[in-house]
């Protein structure tokens, strides 16, 4: 191993990440979240009380409070209408 300067790579080095690739990345990243919430109303609908409802949303903590930022409306770049938690299924 060498030591020396580091070297920075040029600044005329062209960006190879088009657009399709984000917007793809982004889709799969939404289709995640999308099921992973399906899951979450699923387990919570068949829970048969109410200790069980709370074992299963804090199996899920980081979808449920993205959820309630969501329903409170503190996502930054969030544009969605607010929504009531009746139209999830989770009351």
């Amino acid at each position: 191993m060498t030591t020396g300067p580091r070297k920075d790579p040029p600044n005329n080095v062209p960006n190879v990440t088009s657009t399709e690739d984000i917007k793809t990345l982004l889709s799969v990243i939404n289709s995640i979240d999308v099921g992973e919430f399906a899951l979450l109303a699923k387990k919570f609908k068949v829970a048969a009380n109410f200790e069980e409802k709370i074992i299963i949303l804090a199996e899920h903590a980081s979808l449920v409070k993205g959820l309630m930022m969501e329903l409170e409306g503190g996502h930054r770049n969030s544009v969605t209408k607010r929504r009531n938690p009746i139209e999830f299924g989770l009351v």
